[in-house]
């Protein structure tokens, strides 16, 4: 016997499924960092940085749309000369501020809870108050760690046992891209 294997029998790893369950459990969130970076066109957006407390750190960062419809969220977007107006460091203080310290010590394998303390901490229909980009760039870098914690891929993490399993709701975000948004001229499909 190897000594990987005799370490990974003595350590039971890799762990079973409940075993793996309780791990992920114990894990919370231990810190949150923001800081503003330039998407593939150049324009300033939000890269956000989550650590758990069992040393899974994920990233997400949130690219801005082209089209800005009635019913879209509202970026932060700093105003003025700077950046030609196009600057992030109002979402990134919101994220280094109020944010983290909501988000701070909770469970990420609980995403609805994430996302329910991100919209009451806005408080506003349109996400304008911490900005879409902040919420956007927070929810999706936690649900990353939580997914890499729990040692799943994260459409599983997120569908749960039956994803990818017969008809698969995730068609939805997909055909999306595709036909570039509900505002696109001529859907692709």
């Amino acid at each position: 016997m190897t000594a990987i294997a005799l370490l990974c029998l003595l350590f039971a790893w890799p762990p079973r499924e409940g075993v793996a369950a309780a791990y992920a459990a114990m894990s919370e969130i231990a810190g949150i960092h923001a800081r503003q970076i330039l998407d593939s066109r150049g324009y300033p957006t939000v890269e956000l940085e989550v650590t758990l407390g069992s040393g899974v750190i994920r990233r997400a960062a949130v690219p801005a749309g082209e089209s800005t419809g009635r019913l879209e969220a509202i970026e932060r977007r700093d105003g003025g000369e700077r950046w030609s107006a196009m600057g992030v460091s109002a979402a990134v203080s919101a994220v280094k501020g109020e944010i983290a310290s909501v988000l701070h010590g909770r469970d990420p394998q609980d995403q609805a809870d994430v996302d329910r303390a991100l919209l009451a901490l806005d408080g506003t229909r349109e996400k304008s108050r911490l900005g879409a980009n902040a919420i956007l760039a927070t929810s999706l870098a936690v649900a990353r760690a939580a997914a890499a914690d729990a040692g799943l891929p994260l459409w599983r993490h997120l569908g749960g046992e039956g994803a990818g399993c017969g008809e698969s709701p995730g068609v939805g975000p997909v055909r999306s891209l595709w036909s570039a948004g509900r505002g696109a001229a001529r859907p692709l499909l």
